[in-house]
């Protein structure tokens, strides 16, 4: 008997290189499945890519980094901005 075929494999509907049954983000082509919090879902498609409790589109609103989990606001201050002062003023010690 013929091993049965995966018809999972052979679906891909973004049109990228990655079957459904291994992309993790199926909707969107994205080649490279980065999925910098490793979640089920792939930068492209997830909406906190970073877990910092912020959505993406938050965190570009504010102007911080969506894959940085310590860029997230903190009442109109960002961690990054926060660790930049602090860096600047232990320089000057």
């Amino acid at each position: 008997m013929p091993p049965q075929l995966d018809s999972n494999k052979l679906l891909n509907s973004d049109s990228d290189i990655i079957g459904e049954n291994h992309d993790n983000c199926p909707e969107i082509r994205n080649e490279n499945q980065l999925n910098t919090d490793v979640d089920s879902q792939g930068d492209l498609c997830g909406q906190r890519d970073d877990n910092d409790g912020y959505s993406d589109i938050e965190e570009a609103a504010e102007g911080t980094g969506p894959l940085d989990a310590n860029s997230a606001t903190m009442g109109g201050l960002s961690l990054a901005l926060i660790k930049a002062f602090l860096d600047k003023h232990k320089g000057k010690q």
